[in-house]
C-alpha cells in the first residue's frame, strides 16, 4: 500500500490496482455505520471531562432539539440547558477529539444543505455525522489504517461510491496501464 498526495491511497490487485480516495471511502464507512446504529439503537459514548456548553440561535436550537432522540442514539449525550442552550456531555468515541461547540454548529449547518436532498431523517443525519467524523484528504496514514480502511470499505453493503455520489476508488488494469505506454 502507498498514500499519494496524503488523498489516495494506491492498493494492488490481480488485475492491476486501485486508487481508493480515503476521505470518500471512509465517508462510506462511517455513513454505513451511523445508518446501522440508528436502526439498531447502538453506538457508543465518550464522556467529555469537562461538559462543554453550546449557545445557538432559536432556529438552531429548535432544529437541535427535534433532532436530540435520535443524535443520542449515535452517542451525542447533549441536553437542553435553558433557552437556545445546550450542555454537550459526551460524543461518539470517533469525535471525541473536535470541539463539541464546532461540532454541533458545522453538524446543523450541513444538515440545513442536506434538507434540500429530500432523504430521510436517518439518512440525512447519518449523512451529516459522517461528514464530520471521516478522515480528510491530506492525512497521513500509516500502513496499518490504509489496510484498515480498504478491509472496512469492503465490508460496507455499497463500496463503490460514497453517500454523495462520489466513486470510492478507481482500478486500473494492466492491459489499460500498458496501453498508456504506448
Amino acid at each position: 500500500l502507498y498514500q499519494l498526495h496524503n488523498k489516495y491511497i494506491i492498493s494492488p490487485i490481480k488485475s492491476g490496482f486501485m486508487l481508493i480516495d480515503q476521505h470518500v471511502a471512509h465517508l462510506r464507512i462511517m455513513y454505513e455505520r451511523y445508518l446501522y446504529q440508528l436502526e439498531h439503537k447502538k453506538s457508543s459514548t465518550q464522556k467529555l471531562l469537562f461538559p462543554q456548553s453550546v449557545e445557538l440561535p432559536v432556529a438552531d436550537a429548535t432544529l437541535l432539539l427535534e433532532l436530540l432522540p435520535q443524535l443520542h442514539i449515535l452517542g451525542l449525550e447533549i441536553e437542553e440547558f435553558g433557552a437556545n442552550s445546550f450542555v454537550v456531555h459526551g460524543l461518539p468515541s470517533e469525535l471525541s477529539q473536535q470541539d463539541a461547540s464546532t461540532l454541533i454548529n458545522q453538524f446543523l449547518e450541513q444538515f440545513k444543505s442536506n434538507i434540500d436532498l429530500k432523504i430521510e431523517l436517518h439518512d440525512s443525519i447519518a449523512r451529516t455525522l459522517a461528514r464530520q467524523a471521516a478522515i480528510k484528504s491530506g492525512k497521513v496514514l500509516e500502513i496499518n489504517e490504509m489496510q484498515q480502511l480498504i478491509d472496512e470499505l469492503f465490508a460496507c453493503q455499497s463500496p463503490y461510491i460514497g453517500p454523495y455520489g462520489r466513486k470510492t476508488f478507481i482500478s486500473l488494469d494492466m492491459a489499460e496501464l500498458s496501453k498508456r505506454f504506448e
